[in-house]
């Protein structure tokens, strides 16, 4: 999930996690960016200013790393965060169409900039029908040809790409107060990915109910190992999977030996 936090006249803060594109021949490729918030006025601003603050977040990117020819769709949520209503809200799909060819040049983007043009001109754009007031959210889907990126038949390489937020003010101006950025890697036609195995790992645990010898404090253990209990729940997931079992040393002994029994009164 993406998100970033602007204001009016200013680019929102925006800080890419370094090293999760460069590897895009090698795998399918799960990019993601971090966009910080810009600071909210001070407690003590004059409450007479009206502010134009905007939040937007991308939900989904898809494909995660199209080849040239595919279509993306972008899908996310805009909330009025200021004090302003704005009218003529639009979210328009965004680029910067110089390469990161290397980690360098990913682990060097700035965590500020505004180097994502809009895709002025074409239809990757989502109109929002209702005003923006204040406190309101509204979702966007933004659905972008390949040819409106504007990147060639075959570049493949990893882009800054994103979303920006723009709306008229009552006073008739144009604002353009957000912007959320992420990256595209674009995978060539002919690129020959691996598979990459990977694992994941659950703790199965529980907090400490024993009191002495084989008596404990509640059921709250017991109800947890049920087939519909938390516990046994997380168990039965591994059922027909290939799933390897780590128990801390300092519990093994004697343990499966043990009978849960509930406190006697």
């Amino acid at each position: 999930m993406f998100g970033a936090l602007g204001r009016a006249q200013a680019s929102t803060p925006v800080r890419a996690l370094a090293g999760c594109a460069a590897r895009v021949v090698a795998v399918p490729a799960v990019t993601a960016v971090v966009c910080l918030s810009s600071p909210l006025p001070l407690a003590h601003a004059a409450p007479d200013v009206a502010e134009v603050s905007v939040a937007v977040r991308i939900t989904s990117f898809t494909p995660m790393a199209p080849k040239p020819g595919d279509t993306v769709k972008i899908t996310g949520a805009v909330t009025n965060t200021g004090t302003t209503t704005l009218t003529n809200t639009q979210a328009l799909a965004c680029v910067d169409r110089d390469r990161i060819t290397d980690r360098g040049e990913l682990a060097a983007l700035p965590p500020q900039g505004d180097d994502c043009k809009g895709l002025t001109g074409t239809g990757a754009y989502h109109d929002f029908a209702d005003v923006l007031e204040p406190k309101v959210s509204r979702p966007f889907s933004i659905t972008v040809p390949w040819t409106d990126w504007r990147l060639g038949s075959n570049r493949a390489g990893v882009y800054v790409v994103g979303v920006r937020i723009n709306g008229d003010n009552p006073d008739g101006g144009r604002e353009h107060p957000a912007i959320a950025r992420t990256l595209m890697p674009v995978v060539a036609p002919d690129a020959k990915l691996r598979t990459v195995r990977t694992a994941m790992m659950l703790p199965l645990r529980h907090r400490p109910t024993q009191l002495n010898g084989t008596y404990f404090a509640d059921e709250s253990l017991n109800d947890a190992l049920k087939p519909d209990g938390r516990l046994g729940q997380l168990v039965h997931a591994g059922t027909g999977k290939q799933v390897s079992w780590l128990i801390d040393p300092t519990h093994a002994g004697g343990c499966a030996a043990r009978q849960h029994r509930g406190r006697r009164p």
